[in-house]
């Protein structure tokens, strides 16, 4: 058994390798790639004006997030910090989406996330803030006419 000790290495991926010298044959050589990770995951701001209506809202991370560490950790406020919903989260790695219970009325919004969202490496996030502003509905409706059924296009019996 050999042992090499490395230098510390900076966060990222790095390859490793070893050739090992047999006096009496050729050299053999292996190596693999390591990945080191000490930071957590960082909120990746999503669009900072949307239209109304508006029932979810994508949250995407730097890195691959721990699912089980989002739970119970993502609020939805208004500017004045009020907590408006507390939002379903669907989704997984870096890609997640938010779904509120309701649809929100005009105004500027912020999705928070509360420390302890960790990284597949169990690194921690501090806590982290999506702001938004959710402009008004400008869309006109438009009057979508449903065929009649057969019996109601014929003039009824008895009508002249």
């Amino acid at each position: 058994t050999y042992t090499a000790l490395l230098p510390a290495l900076a966060d990222g991926e790095h390859r490793v390798g070893v050739t090992f010298t047999p006096t009496d044959r050729r050299p053999v050589a292996a190596g693999l790639t390591v990945r080191v990770d000490t930071a957590g995951p960082a909120l990746v701001p999503g669009p900072a004006q949307v239209d109304a209506p508006l029932t979810g809202r994508p949250l995407t991370f730097s890195e691959p997030v721990d699912a089980a560490t989002l739970a119970g950790r993502v609020g939805l406020y208004t500017a004045d910090g009020e907590l408006v919903a507390v939002p379903a989260v669907g989704g997984g790695s870096r890609d997640f989406t938010l779904s509120f219970p309701e649809v929100l009325a005009a105004g500027f919004y912020e999705v928070r996330v509360a420390a302890g969202v960790a990284d597949l490496a169990g690194n921690p996030m501090p806590p982290a803030a999506d702001p938004f502003r959710l402009g008004r509905d400008a869309t006109a409706p438009t009057v979508v006419p449903a065929p009649l059924p057969a019996a109601t296009r014929e003039a009824p019996a008895g009508v002249t």
